[in-house]
């Protein structure tokens, strides 16, 4: 039994639908749907923390996507450098198709027993191998941040974006023209936040497997972005360290300078998870 999330799934927000918009008013949701652009990167900054959890307990999620990061509903303050803003906070949910790796093994791939995962959302070397891994979980949040930027649906949404992603990736002189409009016209991102931030999704999306961006190096530049996004760029991806809403760090030391009043985890367990994969308090 878990608490009931009022805010609904990201993937509401995102798109907007018909049903979603019934959907969050029949979970009480008083809010505004859509969401604004730190709403929906600290959203992804939790799910990316819980994510960064699960790993380091050697727990693979295995359907990482948007309609599995939930949102309780209630707004909390957030300081960033740019002063404090108003978020929800977000949990990734729907770890019943997590699975723990036996063993010591670093390299925590699993051959999947079925073939299963949601459109849009499956890493080609999944699709290729049928092996999940900290990458191909690393995928589903990469896509959920393109999808969080361009505002539109995950099928097809890789290759709609390509180009722009990848002369993005390589600082090209005047890139990514339409994908910095459709994040204006998403959510206003700012583009200087924007642009850090394709270079995640490259990172965790389109660059080859050997070397892909590992998860805690985007969660910090994530949440950099999140403190600088309408000021300064924030720092090159791949450098930093990212700081827990806690005070706790996820993957190196130091402090991302984004910190909630009070603290909350956020992983959604599922009823008979082994107590070692609990979140700290």
């Amino acid at each position: 039994v878990t608490a009931l999330m009022r805010g609904g799934s990201l993937d509401d927000h995102l798109l907007l639908s018909p049903d979603a918009r019934a959907r969050l008013q029949k979970l009480g949701f008083k809010g505004t749907p859509g969401l604004s652009w730190s709403q929906r990167l600290s959203a992804l900054c939790d799910a990316a923390r819980a994510l960064v959890h699960l790993h380091s307990n050697r727990i693979l999620h295995r359907d990482v996507k948007t309609a599995n990061i939930l949102l309780d509903g209630a707004l909390l303050p957030l300081h960033t450098a740019g002063g404090e803003r108003r978020v929800y906070r977000a949990f990734l949910s729907d770890v019943g198709h997590a699975k723990e790796r036996a063993g010591g093994s670093t390299a925590m791939a699993t051959r999947a027993t079925s073939a299963f995962y949601s459109a849009g959302f499956a890493d080609p070397i999944y699709v290729d191998s049928s092996q999940h891994s900290r990458a191909t979980d690393a995928y589903g949040i990469g896509i959920s941040l393109l999808m969080a930027l361009a505002g539109v649906e995950s099928r097809g949404l890789k290759s709609a974006f390509e180009d722009d992603v990848m002369d993005m990736a390589e600082g090209a002189d005047g890139a990514g023209k339409r994908l910095l409009s459709a994040a204006r016209q998403a959510a206003a991102w700012p583009e200087a936040a924007t642009r850090e931030l394709v270079k995640v999704v490259h990172g965790l999306c389109y660059e080859r497997k050997s070397r892909r961006l590992p998860l805690p190096e985007a969660l910090a530049a994530l949440e950099r972005a999140l403190r600088h996004g309408d000021g300064e760029a924030a720092a090159a991806v791949g450098g930093g360290s990212s700081t827990s809403s806690s005070g706790s760090a996820a993957g190196g030391s130091g402090s991302s300078g984004v910190r909630f009043k009070g603290g909350v985890s956020p992983v959604v367990l599922p009823a008979g998870m082994p107590p070692s994969v609990s979140p700290p308090p």
